[in-house]
Formats: C-alpha cells, structure tokens, sequence
C-alpha cells in the first residue's frame, strides 16, 4: 500500500566499496498506523462525490531530519481531480512526525511517496 522512493547519492572511490544501511522513515506506530490515519482523516469532497470519482491520488514530500514533512515538498504525482488533491494535500500537511530515516547510521532527509485512496461513498 505505501511506495517509498529513497534516493541515495553514492560514489565510487578508487576500488572502495560502500554499504548503505538505509532505515526508512517510520510513521508513529507503523504502518498500519499510517493506513488508520489516512482512513480515519479524509474529507471525501463533496464534488469527487457527486461526480461518483474514485480511485487514488499519488503524493510525494520530504521527511526531514526531525521527522517532520516539509510542507513546500508536497507534489501530487497523479491527482484524481474534484477536491481530491487538495484534500491529499491537507492530509500530509497535518500528519504528526515520523521518525526520520538514516543511512548508514546517520539522521537524513528523504521523499516519501503515498498512494491516497478515494473510495466510492458507499464503500
């Protein structure tokens, strides 16, 4: 359900070599937590509704190294229109903070992409 895009930057060094323990930024309590959360906080539109529009919208935004989104990062990869972007949008702008993901023990920054499901109202 949740797609992670993490972008490590490494380069090769005269016959080095380089492993990356990379640990993923964690929403509060997992996972499933994170599955709650969306369910719990969307606003379905009341234009998406009448429209019948269902389906998922696709976001993307850092977790810095405190494990706070960065607002101006939010990008809605592929929207689905009728409120529904700007109700994803509202949604990651109010998520509580993560824990932030380090590479090779140290704290960093990386962009995380989320599917957001829309179902229909009656689902």
């Amino acid at each position: 359900m949740i797609c992670i895009l993490l972008w490590i930057l490494t380069q090769p060094s005269h016959g080095q070599t380089f492993i990356n323990t990379v640990q993923e930024p964690a929403f509060p309590v997992g996972q499933k937590a994170l599955a709650n959360y969306l369910r719990q906080q969307v606003r379905y539109p009341k234009a998406a509704e009448q429209a019948g529009v269902r389906g998922r919208a696709f976001a993307s935004f850092v977790i810095d190294t405190l494990g706070f989104v960065e607002i101006s990062t939010i990008k809605i990869l592929k929207g689905l229109g009728y409120g529904c972007d700007e109700e994803a949008v509202r949604m990651i702008r109010h998520m509580p903070r993560w824990t932030p993901a380090t590479n090779s023990g140290k704290v960093c920054a990386v962009r995380y992409n989320l599917p957001i499901y829309f179902p229909a109202r009656q689902e």
